[in-house]
């Protein structure tokens, strides 16, 4: 059957020529659409967050102006700090300023030589990183984390080292950076004292991480109502044993003096919330719409090609019932006639798609061009489109097969 169908689809070259030339153009943009989902979601599946968010639990202040009181603000979130600490429910308790996981950023300003440029940071204490599990990737003198020599540390993702330090060990180097608050001096140096893993701040999109940074808190940091509080509840207290049975009498310790709990939710719950709110998931949503229409609309032209295909060779198709073909035989030798026709395009699309990895002319990620990944998405891309041909195909002929064989004789 294949050298006649070979035969067939050579004897219609004329034809079939237009549809080849059709099936090529349609493969390699439909290639590279299925290579962008590949390197836009790929990340977000299967690259980690660089740190843990397990039963961590994020705490909000804010402050009732109208409660007149001797004690200060700083006094009153510090005292609220000491009876989280005290709590039977909680394991640890850390406080951070600058961005916040799943939520805002906040960036400074750092300048090393002849580089400039904006780093997403963590003002955070020495507690932060045993709560959230950061994985520490080289440590070159982090702990004891604090200032040392009026030089606060500082610990950089291996991105933001890259960037601003090329192939050269950054560890033990300076880099001037600003302070990010409303008082002290505007711009400091620091000290980098360590590497950390890849990290992520939204749970959705791999890509906002590229320059990212931990720092110590100023010994002279004042506490206030925009301070970041996190803790970690102990491990035999699970979420809902903790929000259900002990968050009432919990929230009791939460107030002091004018301050109070503005929110109290879990890490878990947060991530959660920034991905159903899409904010970030936007880049990812407008791309699965467009793919799905290029899809229908790749379907309905190869369906309307094919269905045109089809009810040319009517008589053709009648006269072999008539002569004794099976609908089942003759069904077949159509799709497989489609599927060879598609083949014939893919193969020299092939080609052009390699050129095209190995110059680099494509979509810009960290994912290496890999022969796994040329692999994936071609054979994707090529088992998706024999589905659309065996369709295209098999809807008209089932129709076209309808036909009298007296009436297409007569016909013929």
């Amino acid at each position: 059957m294949i050298k006649m169908v070979f035969k067939k689809i050579w004897y219609q070259r004329r034809g079939n020529s237009w549809l080849i030339i059709e099936s090529f153009i349609v493969f390699i943009l439909f290639c590279l659409l299925v290579d962008l989902l590949h390197v836009t979601f790929t990340p977000i599946v299967n690259s980690p967050i660089g740190y843990s968010i397990n039963k961590v639990y994020d705490l909000k202040l804010a402050k009732d102006n109208s409660i007149i009181t001797d004690e200060s603000t700083q006094e009153s979130v510090l005292r609220i700090i000491r009876q989280i600490e005290r709590s039977p429910a909680v394991e640890a308790v850390t406080v951070y300023y600058g961005a916040e996981h799943f939520s805002c950023y906040s960036s400074m300003h750092m300048k090393n030589d002849s580089i400039e440029d904006y780093a997403q940071f963590f003002s955070v204490d020495e507690d932060y990183f045993d709560i959230f599990n950061v994985e520490i990737e080289e440590d070159g003198g982090i702990f004891p984390w604090k200032e040392e020599n009026g030089e606060p540390k500082i610990i950089f993702t291996q991105a933001a080292s890259k960037h601003f330090f090329k192939d050269r060990d950054p560890i033990g180097e300076k880099i001037d950076g600003g302070r990010n608050l409303s008082y002290g001096p505007s711009t400091v140096s620091y000290r980098i004292s360590g590497l950390i893993k890849k990290t992520k701040h939204l749970p959705s999109n791999d890509r906002v991480e590229y320059l990212y940074c931990y720092t110590t808190l100023p010994e002279d940091y004042i506490y206030d109502t925009y301070t970041s509080i996190a803790f970690r509840i102990k491990d035999g207290i699970s979420y809902e044993e903790f929000e259900n049975k002990m968050m009432d009498d919990f929230k009791k310790l939460l107030v002091a003096g004018a301050v109070y709990p503005e929110s109290l939710l879990s890490f878990k719950q947060i991530k959660k919330d920034s991905i159903s709110s899409g904010g970030d998931m936007t880049y990812g949503i407008i791309l699965i719409v467009g793919l799905l229409f290029f899809i229908f609309n790749i379907f309905i032209s190869t369906f309307a090609t094919f269905h045109f295909r089809i009810n040319k060779r009517k008589e053709e198709i009648g006269l072999k019932l008539s002569i004794g073909a099976t609908r089942r035989t003759l069904m077949k030798e159509l799709i497989f006639e489609g599927v060879m026709i598609l083949t014939l395009a893919v193969i020299p699309a092939i080609i052009i798609i390699v050129n095209l990895y190995y110059l680099e002319i494509g979509w810009i990620s960290d994912l290496p061009i890999t022969f796994l990944r040329v692999l994936g998405c071609t054979s994707v891309t090529y088992l998706v489109l024999v589905m659309m041909v065996a369709l295209g195909t098999w809807l008209p002929a089932r129709r076209v097969m309808k036909i009298e064989p007296a009436i297409a004789l007569k016909e013929e």
